[in-house]
């Protein structure tokens, strides 16, 4: 584990001078800049002080101690214009980080737990956390928040779904869900179908079995586009196989799945020897399901039965 160091009682004159001139100078246009893109007001509070002594010698941060912390807080500022812009995230996103960020400020400390390598991020008691490498002062300082997404994940590890799932479904499932209904709606010959994702109950599935992440680190980040794939595959399944023109398939469909709904959903076991994911139906629901070790593999087999189901 990291070494934690006390701050220094008082800093050298000319670091104090590189604090003063490098940093402090630059300091409310930061805070401005930060509250603008975060919509709400922030504050950066960093201690000079407990950054000075991890510096190695020699280094950027030992000798220019000031441009060096207003590096890590411009790069900052980048990687959260990317977030926000770039990335999508938009709205979205500010609300979130405001949310689990309630204090709304910036700060920047040493990674006492040794999870990043020479600098990352998290949220800590209602900040935003600037974290750097024990003995990587000024090392990668563009790119601490290159990760902010996943510290808002491990910000509410007790959600029912994270910030990147609910993400992922709002981009994925909502944008797309019109269309989806639409195809199989036409397929069906029926408008009233229901269609349940059962997003919590895939998610608390999926993140509790580690071979997912294994797998598939970005599976909180492809849920909603996962899953909105698997009831796509079940559309171009109805379709090859005609059901809109055909009227005993149709009819056949409707004597089976009596409550009109389908469901997807994560099951610890396949059965009749299905490989990766199947098509069933119990109780008059129709399921499309696959086990967490199978997550997002051959997705478009998932109906090819369809109609030995039913």
């Amino acid at each position: 584990m990291p070494t934690v160091i006390s701050p220094a009682e008082k800093l050298p004159l000319a670091v104090r001078k590189s604090v003063r001139d490098g940093f402090e100078s630059k300091r409310s246009e930061f805070e401005k800049e930060l509250s603008n893109l975060l919509g709400v007001e922030w504050k950066i509070e960093i201690n000079p002080n407990a950054i000075w002594v991890y510096a190695e010698e020699d280094s950027y941060g030992k000798n220019s101690l000031g441009d060096c912390i207003a590096g890590y807080i411009s790069g900052a500022l980048w990687c959260l214009k990317y977030f926000l812009n770039d990335s999508g995230h938009g709205q979205e996103g500010k609300d979130e980080i405001n949310k689990v960020c309630s204090k709304h400020i910036l700060t920047m400390e040493m990674d006492q737990e040794g999870k990043v390598r020479y600098c990352g991020c998290d949220v800590h008691d209602g900040s935003l956390r600037i974290l750097f490498e024990e003995k990587c002062v000024g090392t990668n300082i563009d790119y601490a928040l290159k990760e902010l997404e996943d510290a808002l994940n491990l910000a509410t590890p007790d959600a029912s779904l994270s910030y990147s799932a609910r993400h992922s479904i709002k981009k994925e499932w909502d944008t797309h869900f019109s269309e989806l209904k639409a195809k199989i709606a036409k397929q069906l010959g029926n408008d009233a179908t229901v269609f349940n994702p059962n997003w919590e109950q895939v998610y608390a599935a999926l993140k509790a079995d580690p071979r997912v992440k294994q797998d598939r680190e970005d599976w909180e980040k492809k849920l909603g586009d996962f899953v909105h794939s698997y009831f796509e595959a079940l559309a171009s399944t109805l379709a090859y196989n005609k059901f809109e023109s055909d009227d005993m398939l149709r009819e056949g469909f409707e004597e089976v799945v009596t409550k009109n709904e389908i469901i997807f959903r994560i099951v610890k076991e396949l059965t009749g020897g299905a490989y990766y994911n199947q098509t069933v139906v119990e109780d008059g629901v129709l399921y499309l399901q696959t086990v967490p070790e199978s997550w997002a593999v051959n997705i478009d087999q998932v109906a090819n039965k369809i109609i030995d189901v039913l």
